[in-house]
């Protein structure tokens, strides 16, 4: 019966004693894979439910109307309005959290604190207005901004 000698450099270990830093990587390669996979799976541009509506169909369906997409706060918000048109269908998105509108520029997602919904006031011929941080300044004037109810993407306006 042989028995295991030691290698003579101490550096180089027996292949029974694995290191816990190769387990931690091991896992953590896991976990960022994973990560990547649900992120590429909940990206706008992957969402096989999303669905294209014109500024004329969000006025007839939803009685909204973008009236701006500012940029403001020397670029660091983003200052978006909305006119009421008729306020009982302006409700299937002013009413419903997840309905509440984000904007897309580029493949950034930006997205403001929820308001209390039941604080917002939609009445005909109102503005509802939203900031939204304008993270590292993606968006500038003339830049293209997809507006997102939802699954719903209204086709991209340019911010002023």
């Amino acid at each position: 019966m042989e028995t295991a000698t030691p290698h003579p450099n101490p550096a180089i270990r027996s292949s029974s004693r694995r290191s816990p830093w190769l387990l931690i990587a091991a896992a953590l390669a896991l976990v960022v894979g994973v990560w990547q996979a649900i992120s590429f799976s909940l990206s706008p541009s992957s969402a096989q439910s999303v669905q294209q509506i014109s500024a004329a169909q969000l006025e007839t369906d939803y009685g909204v109307r973008v009236r701006l997409i500012g940029v403001t706060a020397a670029g660091g918000m983003l200052d978006v309005r909305f006119k009421i048109l008729d306020p009982v269908k302006a409700e299937q998105i002013f009413r419903i959290q997840e309905m509440l509108p984000r904007l897309i520029a580029g493949k950034t997602i930006l997205e403001t604190e929820p308001p209390d919904l039941d604080s917002l006031v939609l009445e005909e011929g109102g503005i509802v207005f939203l900031l939204f941080p304008n993270r590292g300044g993606v968006v500038q004037p003339g830049t293209p901004v997809t507006i997102a109810f939802g699954d719903l993407q209204l086709e991209p306006m340019p911010a002023q």
